[in-house]
Parts: C-alpha cells; sequence; structure tokens
C-alpha cells in the first residue's frame, strides 16, 4: 500500500504485531519498498517473500520467490518494480515484479554478502567474501567496475551519496557515490572482535558498527570529527556478553537501533550517548532491523530467530518470525 499523509508516530493501537506466515528459517535480511510499506524479507529457507503492511503494522502475504539457495541480503530497485537477493551460491537474482521472474544479474567468486541499488547511477553495488566490491548496470554480464579489498566483505550500507564497507580484518571503507564509485577513506573500527553489521549516519559524516563482543562504536570520518567517536558496550548481562547482530537508524531523528543475540531491541540517542527505550524482549535472537521509507520511519521491523551464534549445537526450536513495531515518540526521545 502507499503513504498516507500523518503527522507523526502512531497512536495507542498495539505497537508489535507478528508478520502473517513468516519463514521456515532463520530471516537475514529486511527491507521495506521505497514508496510503500511492502515489506521485503530473504531467509535461510531459499526463499524472497514480500508482505503488504498498513499503518497499524497489520500484514497480509503479496508474494513469494524461491531462489535456490540462502538468502544473504536484500534489496529494492529504486522504483520499486523489482528486487534483488543476494545468495550463498555466488549469484543476485533479480526479481521482476511485472513478469514475476527471476533472473541472475550479478556474480562473484565466493558467496555474496550484501547488496545496495545505487539510484543516482542505476547501479547495484554488491560485496562477496572474495573481498571485491562490484558495480553492475543489471542490463549487461559484466560489472560496471570492480573494487578490491583487503579481506571478505562482512556488512555494508548506502544512504544516499555514502557507502560503507566492513570487512573481516575489521576495517571500513567509506565510499562517495555522488559521481563515479570512489574510495574516500579507510579506517579501522574501534572494536576488537568480528564486525556484525555497519550502517551510514544519517547526516553522512560517520558510521555505526558493531560486533560479536557485546559493543557498538560511532565513528566519524573527516579529521576534524575523529575525536568525536567512541564506542560502548551494550546487550549484555552480569554474566554474558551478546553478539550485536544488527544496527539502524531512524533516519529523520538519527536515532540508532542496536539488535542483539540476547533478544534485546535497544534505542539510542547518539548525540547525547543515552538509551531511549527498550522494546519487550524475544524469547530468541534478533537478525536483522529496518524502518519505513515513510516521512516518519514509523514501522520498524525486525527478525526473531536463531543466529547460528552458538553454532549447530546450540540450533535453539523457537520459531524464526519478522516483528513490527509501530514507532512512538519514546522509542526516539530521551
Amino acid at each position: 500500500m502507499s503513504y498516507r499523509s500523518g503527522n507523526g508516530f502512531g497512536g495507542k493501537q498495539s505497537s508489535e504485531k507478528q508478520i502473517c506466515n513468516p519463514p521456515s528459517d532463520t530471516v537475514q535480511c529486511l527491507e521495506f519498498a521505497p514508496d510503500s510499506f511492502d515489506l521485503l524479507a530473504g531467509s535461510w529457507d531459499s526463499t524472497v517473500r514480500i508482505w503488504e503492511v498498513d499503518e497499524s503494522a497489520n500484514s497480509a502475504e503479496k508474494a513469494q520467490q524461491t531462489v535456490g539457495a540462502p538468502v544473504l541480503d536484500v534489496c529494492y530497485r529504486a522504483d520499486g518494480m523489482a528486487a534483488f537477493a543476494a545468495l550463498c551460491d555466488k549469484t543476485v537474482q533479480m526479481w521482476d515484479f511485472g513478469s514475476n521472474s527471476l533472473a541472475p544479474v550479478a556474480e562473484h567468486d565466493e558467496p555474496i554478502r550484501t547488496c545496495h541499488w545505487i539510484p543516482q547511477h542505476n547501479l547495484l553495488m554488491t560485496g562477496g567474501w572474495d573481498a571485491k566490491i562490484k558495480f553492475w548496470d543489471t542490463r549487461t554480464a559484466e560489472p560496471a567496475a570492480v573494487i578490491g579489498l583487503d579481506d571478505r566483505v562482512y556488512a555494508a550500507d548506502v544512504y544516499e551519496n555514502m557507502g560503507v564497507i566492513a570487512t573481516a580484518d575489521r576495517q571500513v571503507t567509506v565510499m562517495d557515490l555522488t559521481s563515479s564509485p570512489e574510495v574516500v577513506h579507510k579506517q579501522e573500527t574501534k572494536l576488537s572482535m568480528q564486525t556484525r553489521s555497519v550502517k551510514c549516519f544519517p547526516e553522512q559524516d560517520g558510521f555505526a558498527v558493531s560486533s560479536i563482543e557485546g559493543r557498538c562504536s560511532l565513528q566519524y570520518i573527516s579529521q576534524e570529527r575523529l575525536k568525536d567517536s567512541f564506542s560502548f558496550k551494550c546487550h549484555r548481562d552480569n554474566q554474558n556478553v551478546y553478539t550485536v547482530n544488527a544496527v539502524g537508524f531512524h533516519n529523520r531523528t538519527s536515532t540508532l537501533v542496536t539488535a542483539g543475540s540476547d533478544g534485546n531491541i535497544l534505542f539510542w540517542d547518539k548525540n547525547n550517548k543515552r538509551k531511549t527505550n527498550t522494546l519487550p524482549k524475544a524469547q530468541s535472537p534478533i537478525t536483522c532491523v529496518t524502518f519505513s521509507n515513510d516521512e516518519n520511519n514509523s514501522i520498524f521491523a525486525y527478525g526473531v530467530g536463531y543466529d547460528w551464534s552458538m553454532g549447530y549445537e546450540g540450533r535453539t526450536k523457537s520459531p524464526d518470525t519478522i516483528m513490527l513495531h509501530i514507532m512512538e515518540e519514546k522509542d526516539v526521545k530521551a
């Protein structure tokens, strides 16, 4: 459904709802459509699914494709008429909604961890475990550009003219996407263990990055603001340290969200360095998060299920699902 006009966040309706007919295995990635509340999800059950979501977080199953391999990332094309799925089989499949067909549009030498559409260039950016970033005009078989990195791509994000790529060596590569893609900055994270997620600041002057050590780091990229970078502990209790599986931003307010294998979702005022709210704890890890793209980023979606942080032996029997949260003022104001 398309957006309706509104003045702010949700009212007193139930702010937490489960999506209908969720995937049968871990939900790896989520993204809302650019111009509606349609929600796209990729899962380890080798499916890509779309639900129609309304302003009250009610959902209806809309479409599904079986893609033949576990899905590591998804994204929409800017016109909302196609979506992309990055797969463990080293390809990206494009799902054309008009014809309801799949077609391979990108490939790497190893599984593809990330995919992002760059609307100003009509290019798809992909990042792989082959330590390469590739840019694709999806109408041609060969990449428009290839950038070699020092290690495997573990996470990436694109926001307007900024791109960030986090690699296995704890480095973050920052790209300027204004004209042709260009590496403008490289920085080591302030975290000592494996990177799990990275997200551009809405102001495009830095990034948030999280790791398996129960910590998150907020890092600026200009020389003048490097001193303002800091890291903090989160998703810990008295006895355990949990992986911070995902970070995200409520773009209108720059509120940071962190999601952990402890089942907690925390909202933070990054500028004043304090927590604003905590959602009800889930019974399983939080695997991924995303905000709707309407003016108020009014709906927040998150995946719940086993994140494999404890290996095969730690596999739980709790169901994999997706939850929808209607954003409230208390989420973004301390």
